[in-house]
């Protein structure tokens, strides 16, 4: 409720709510007031007659001048002709005063025209501007707001005009004041965007009236909708009017009950405006509209009955004490209360379809077409009311005629919306629909998507559960038609679904059935498909078909994709990823906006094979879009816990101790106490289970976390101003500040303090609302990641891999490399067990210990993978699912040894410490040999032609895991194909022009490996365009260099100046080639 009211101190909204609020409360003042005076004062055996002649009098603006309102509302800009109008507003208000202090009917009756005439500028203004201040997702409420504000000023302006009898000075005097203030908060309103000069004003105005009703009805949504809303307008108007006529003529009451009556009606009006908002969640949707309309109907036969059974012959008018005290009198008033509580309900979707689907350009025209068409229902139930009651109808045969009349409309609203089923089978569905609201507390978001797709749809949908199907089939506004796999179809419990819904058997051998499928999309049905075709074992993406967008393409129909997700966490999904299944789990399903075909496959070759691999890009990326990336990273680690369980085993060490999810927190909280005033620290992490929960703590207190290398603890100190050093593994030597050894800050903790983190530990759901610390984490090189940077990452990695909880990641890496850093926290964010090793040099103990261990996930270079190969017995991955390689090129000895030996395929990985880490991925799904795989979902990019490289460039990307999201240079020299698929070519450095000949090391290096694959090579380049080769091997010289050139035509030009036969290349803390030092051994010869 508190995200609603902020509504209240936007600047885009607030003033505008204001300048209406005045405005409709002095309308209602003005008119109540003379309609109070004309039944009670004036004219009170020609009350009924004079009442119809204000109103009519007040609508009849509304008909003549809602062209011309229209068309000026688009061609000037908006808030500017508000405050016009306001100003006029205050001249009008005048002119009344001076008809109320005669009492000069002929005077009232033009200040009421003028009223109206003033309305009808402002009505077509108040609303079309509502779509140019606030987004989409805003609307509803705004309108709910608008209407609830309308009502209450109908409530206030009623009872201050029913005060003129006695206050006559004192209402007269309010007038003038409201009209002032709404002129003054008409100031405050911003000015609108969307105005086009180039409309031509008609002055003819009725053909301005008649061009804008052909305009609207040429948009049949808007049209229908209109049409609905002028229904209400005639229902309700028609009894609003007459509520004084019944209060004197049929209840025996006097005005104070008449202002009662107006009074509750106007709160039920406005309560029924905010519940929509609240019931449809905001969402764009008219699956109450008809409901409301029936329960409308209904109530109106009760209120005739009502009519006919109340007795108005009394010696003496009742007033409200009297009223009040009678048992029959509450009856009336809930009747009236639920009537125009379903009216609320009814009207604002309404209004917000017509503002949403309508253009910017041409918006004001169609709210005043609405507005004529609602002053022409108005009128219609005047002229209707009148002529019933001069061939002498009573007041209660009037009210049965109209809830009669109004129960036709809802049948006639029921046939055109979309998708109708039989009544029982939309019963079913609502049941179903409230049900899952209560055990499930399904979260809808993105129905405005569902708008914008258009008619012709096919809705694709990740498929992770047997609730899958009826989440779609009940929270989409219009009831899909399925495309079922046959042999799911046979399932007993599967029927029972399939009897309240329309679904097509298909399998892979039948065409016949996609050609039903492209029909009923042709038909414009909606058709909603699972693109993997089965249930993922996975929780996550699995092989995806080409027959979706096959269907879409042949059908000229849109793309909708939708994400479910929780169901997976339920015992009704068959994923093997889940250690704790839930009989309930919040499940959300985000819509995402539709995309068109048009042209994507045009290209391709196999269009099959293409249209496959884009709808497994395209649902990845939707997943990603649908992920919360803003959320601390405690917050994503607590909610883990919550998830798999505070006692799920989440991170082990070296010493072998395994720890959960309940330590882990409960000794972030801890540290997150103990720094909870620092402003920065410094963190020396080594790879050990104590140095998890440090980095947790540190954004739980908001502090500055600066990861520090050990070799380059001092210049850190200095730049950053790091006053303490919390190190893990030992103190670091000669630190210039206090060092802090973490093992003894958590370990050497009193129990009561103990017992108070475990406690706190516990409250999942009060950390993960608390949680907060979105500082940036400080790596080396001065990168600063955000949280929101790192999140998106861990998501963007975590969507593509088919991880589950009984995997394990072995993660020798530090933790100060992003992409060691980024690993630890992928997998504890997802479930997946960490297994932390302090060095990945340790060849023999590693191999040992993801034996020991079980690990399914290893990383390494190439070179660490060539040493774990050599040493380990065959046996010892017997475990491993995915082996990836990354920092420099795989070797094709390497890979093939893994494959030969251990029946493993080694994955390239590419990583970007500014990208948060991981840029591309080959998996099991996606790959490529030679390519690093696919850049990862959310990642832009461009290539920049370089030298005389043809089929390839520098690659520069974007995205929300890079910091500021801007385009940033990798300085890797790539292309990428068709498919998507990334070859990294080499660093830029490495490649020059001389004589109009490419250089390139890489090249260089490719020869030394195939004169011997099983060592290691590097290319330099020295001096003017002189290369130096360093290699491990002996084999490699100038002869064989030569010969391989001769043999592939490889111009002489990329032949090495010196080869240098060493022990050991030079490596990086991070286990890449150091080419500095490379280049500092050349400078220490010469």
């Amino acid at each position: 409720m508190q995200k609603n009211l902020g509504l209240f101190g936007d600047r885009r909204f607030w003033p505008l709510m204001v300048t209406m609020f005045c405005g409709c409360l002095n309308d209602c003042i003005l008119k109540n007031a003379l309609i109070i005076l004309i039944i009670y004062k004036i004219a009170s055996s020609e009350a009924d007659l004079l009442v119809l002649l204000i109103n009519s009098m007040f609508i009849l603006p509304f008909i003549i001048f809602a062209g011309v309102a229209g068309q000026i509302s688009d061609k000037y800009e908006k808030a500017l002709l508000i405050r016009i109008i306001k100003f006029s507003e205050i001249f009008i208000i005048l002119l009344g005063l001076i008809g109320f202090y005669y009492s000069h009917l002929a005077t009232l009756i033009l200040s009421i025209t003028l009223m109206g005439i003033h309305s009808a500028f402002f009505g077509t203004l108040k609303l079309s501007i509502i779509p140019d201040q606030l987004e989409q997702k805003d609307f509803m409420l705004a309108n709910g707001y608008i209407e609830m504000g309308t009502f209450i000023g109908v409530l206030a302006g009623t009872f201050l005009g029913g005060l003129y009898t006695w206050h006559q000075q004192f209402v007269m005097v309010l007038m003038l004041i409201v009209a002032c203030g709404g002129f003054i908060s008409s100031l405050f309103i911003i000015k609108s965007p969307n105005y086009d000069s180039k409309v031509v004003i008609n002055p003819n105005l009725w053909k301005g009236a008649t061009n804008i009703l052909k305009e609207c009805y040429m948009r049949p949504k808007i049209f229908l909708s209109i049409l609905a809303i002028s229904w209400f307008w005639f229902m309700g108007a028609s009894i609003l009017s007459q509520i004084p006529v019944i209060t004197k003529t049929v209840f025996g009451c006097d005005e104070s009950v008449a202002n009662l009556f107006l009074g509750v009606f106007s709160i039920g009006t406005g309560l029924g405006s905010l519940l929509c908002s609240k019931i449809l969640k905001n969402n764009l949707s008219t699956k109450y509209i008809v409901a409301s309309a029936i329960g409308m109907s209904i109530l109106g036969v009760d209120l005739y009955f009502l009519t006919r059974t109340a007795s108005s012959e009394v010696a003496e008018l009742m007033n409200i004490t009297t009223f009040l005290a009678k048992l029959e009198s509450w009856h009336i008033m809930l009747n009236l209360m639920l009537f125009s509580t379903l009216g609320g309900i009814y009207v604002v979707p309404l209004y917000t379809i017509v503002q949403s689907l309508s253009l910017s350009d041409e918006r004001a025209r169609m709210i005043a077409a609405n507005n004529l068409m609602n002053a022409i229902f108005i009128m219609g139930s005047a002229i209707l009311i009148g002529a019933l009651l001069y061939i002498g109808c009573s007041i209660s045969f009037v009210i049965l005629i109209l809830s009669l009349l109004n129960l036709m409309v809802a049948g006639y609203i029921y046939a055109f919306l979309p998708a109708q089923e039989p009544l029982h089978i939309r019963v079913v569905a609502g049941l179903i629909r409230v049900f899952m609201n209560i055990f499930y507390k399904v979260e809808v978001t993105g129905l405005e998507n569902y708008h914008k797709a258009g008619d012709r749809v096919v809705i694709i949908s990740n498929h992770v559960s047997y609730l899958d199907a009826t989440l779609l089939s009940v929270y989409m506004p219009e009831r899909p038609v399925f495309a079922i796999n046959r042999m799911v179809a046979q399932k007993w419990w599967i029927k029972i679904f399939l009897k309240l819904i329309k679904a097509h058997p298909v399998d892979n051998d039948n065409p016949l059935a996609i050609k039903n499928l492209i029909r009923e999309v042709q038909n414009k049905k909606k058709v909603a498909i699972f693109p993997e075709g089965r249930l993922s074992t996975t929780g996550k993406l699995m092989k995806t078909y080409a027959g979706p967008a096959i269907i879409a393409q042949k059908s000229k129909a849109k793309i909708l994709p939708v994400v479910i997700s929780g169901p997976e966490h339920t015992i009704f999904a068959t994923a093997r990823s889940m250690p704790i299944r839930r009989l309930f789990y919040k499940v959300k399903m985000h819509i995402m906006p539709p995309v068109s075909l048009d042209g994507v496959f045009d290209s391709a070759v196999n269009k099959t094979k293409y249209a496959a691999s884009w709808l497994y890009d395209l649902m990845l990326k939707s997943s990603l879009e649908a992920s919360e990336h803003k959320k601390p990273l405690f917050a994503e680690v607590a909610l883990a816990a919550k998830t798999y369980g505070l006692n799920y085993q989440i991170l082990e060490d070296a010493s072998w101790a395994k720890r959960s999810y309940g330590w882990v927190i409960a000794k972030a909280l801890q540290f997150a106490d103990l720094i909870k005033k620092r402003k920065c620290v410094g963190l020396l992490l080594d790879n050990t289970s104590n140095s998890i929960p440090v980095l947790l703590g540190s954004q739980i207190a908001g502090a500055q976390a600066v990861i520090l290398n050990r070799l380059d603890i001092n210049s850190a100190c200095e730049k950053y101003n790091i006053e303490e050093i919390y190190a893990s593994g030992g103190l670091p030597a000669d630190a210039p500040c206090v060092v802090h050894i973490i093992e003894d800050i958590l370990t050497k903790t009193p129990l009561l303090k103990r017992i108070k983190y475990f406690l706190k530990s516990r409250n999942l759901d009060s950390l993960i609302k608390k949680a907060d610390g979105n500082n940036a984490i400080i790596f080396s090189d001065n990168l600063r990641l955000s949280c929101e940077n790192l999140t998106y990452n861990i998501n963007q990695a975590a969507n593509k891999l088919d991880l589950n909880v009984n995997d394990k990641v072995f993660c020798p890496l530090p933790l100060f490399d992003t992409l060691g850093f980024q690993i630890a926290l992928t997998s504890i964010t997802s479930g997946v067990k960490l297994f932390i090793y302090p060095s990945d040099l340790d060849s023999r103990t590693i191999t040992e210990a993801i034996y020991g261990s079980d690990v399914t996930i290893i990383f390494g270079t190439d070179q660490l993978l060539s040493y774990y190969g050599q040493i380990a017995h065959s046996y010892d991955f017997s475990s491993v699912r995915y082996v990836f390689v990354y920092g420099e090129r795989l070797n094709s000895a390497t890979s093939d040894f893994w494959q030969q030996n251990f029946g493993i395929r080694i994955l390239p990985l590419y990583a970007l410490e500014k990208a948060s880490s991981v840029l591309a991925l080959s998996t099991k799904m996606e790959y490529k040999a030679g390519s690093v795989g696919k850049l990862l979902p959310g990642i832009e990019y461009k290539l920049q032609k370089f030298k005389c490289i043809e089929d390839g460039g520098k690659l520069f990307i974007r995205g929300k895991n890079i910091s500021h999201d801007q385009w940033i240079d990798t300085g890797d020299i790539v292309k990428v194909d068709e498919e998507k698929y990334v070859t990294v070519l080499g660093r830029a450095d490495q490649f020059w022009q001389k004589d109009n000949t490419l250089i390139s090391l890489p090249l260089l290096e490719d020869v030394a490996l195939k004169i011997d694959p099983s060592e290691q090579h590097a290319a330099i380049k020295m001096g003017k365009d002189q290369i130096a080769l360093f290699s491990t091997s002996s084999k490699v010289d100038k002869k064989s260099i030569e010969k391989i050139f001769k043999k592939d035509s490889i111009s002489s030009l990329n032949a090495p100046a010196e080869i240098h036969t060493i022990d050991k290349l030079p490596l990086l803390a991070n286990h890449r080639v150091d080419y500095d030092a490379l280049k500092s051994i050349i400078k220490d010869k010469i």
